[in-house]
């Protein structure tokens, strides 16, 4: 048994950059709203995880197919890819936050 003065009283742990609620034995992963910068939507929402991976993945293959097109960081692109861009900013402020639940099975024999 652990001695009640050793416990931490906290409620809420940080886990690998990850909110762990203790009481609910659930992680959170909250994700940064309105971020409009494709460089940034990547790198500031921290994901270690990967349970943002899909609309990660959409975002660098639209960068990755930026790039073998040989578009510059300052041009304007085309309206078609400019409505892509869009819809994935869409897709990523619609995945607020991120909750794994934890289930606890026991056996008795």
């Amino acid at each position: 048994m652990i001695p009640t003065d050793d416990l931490n009283e906290a409620r809420v742990q940080k886990v690998l950059g990850i909110t762990w609620q203790l009481d609910k034995d659930e992680l959170q992963l909250r994700f940064r709203k309105n971020v409009n910068d494709g460089e940034r939507l990547q790198k500031e929402n921290y994901d270690p995880l990967g349970w943002a991976a899909p609309v990660n993945l959409k975002a660098k293959l639209l960068v990755q197919k930026l790039w073998k097109k040989s578009f510059t960081w300052d041009e304007i692109l085309p309206e078609k890819i400019q409505k892509e861009w869009k819809e994935i900013q869409k897709l990523w402020n619609e995945f607020d936050l991120f909750f794994v639940h934890f289930h606890h099975t026991f056996f008795i024999e």
